[in-house]
């Protein structure tokens, strides 16, 4: 199929595909804030709204961005785009990223619900060590993802 850039249908997957990718990146980012607003003020009010014990699916959208890649790639037949340089270290970008989002990220969303509802952060045990460590390394790994998908986005959009 060939709807071709400029196409109202081109044009909207492609818009799908930025989207989903938008917002699964500014989820993963903005769960690393809010982890790091955890090691800094583990009462703070906000924490128990955002890890409330539910999988937080935004940031789990970054999984569709490569399928609706494809679906835009079919749609305006870019098939030729997949054998360049810029598209194969996007591409070894998002894997990455999403590797350690989901090793990393994910995770500590579960354990941070955990950590408030036991509400003892004064605690010096072997736990709440391994759990701070742990706290530690996703807000790293978020830093990491937000740089890797600002530089996947502008290698997708300027094709350098």
């Amino acid at each position: 199929m060939n709807l071709g850039v400029g196409n109202p249908i081109f044009d909207v997957l492609l818009l799908v595909h930025v989207i989903i990718g938008m917002v699964g990146y500014f989820s993963t980012s903005l769960t690393s804030w809010m982890a790091k607003l955890f090691l800094k003020e583990p009462r703070h009010p906000g924490l128990g709204r955002y890890f409330d014990g539910r999988t937080n699916w935004a940031s789990r959208t970054i999984i569709l961005v490569p399928v609706f890649g494809l679906v835009v790639a079919w749609a305006g037949s870019l098939w030729s785009d997949f054998s360049q340089a810029w598209f194969i270290a996007a591409i070894g970008i998002w894997f990455a990223t999403a590797a350690i989002v989901s090793i990393f990220i994910w995770p500590i969303e579960k354990a941070i619900y955990l950590a408030l509802q036991e509400g003892n952060f004064t605690d010096s045990s072997q736990e709440q060590k391994v759990r701070e460590q742990k706290v530690k390394r996703a807000v790293v790994v978020g830093g990491i993802s937000s740089v890797g998908y600002v530089v996947a986005f502008y290698l997708m959009l300027f094709k350098p």
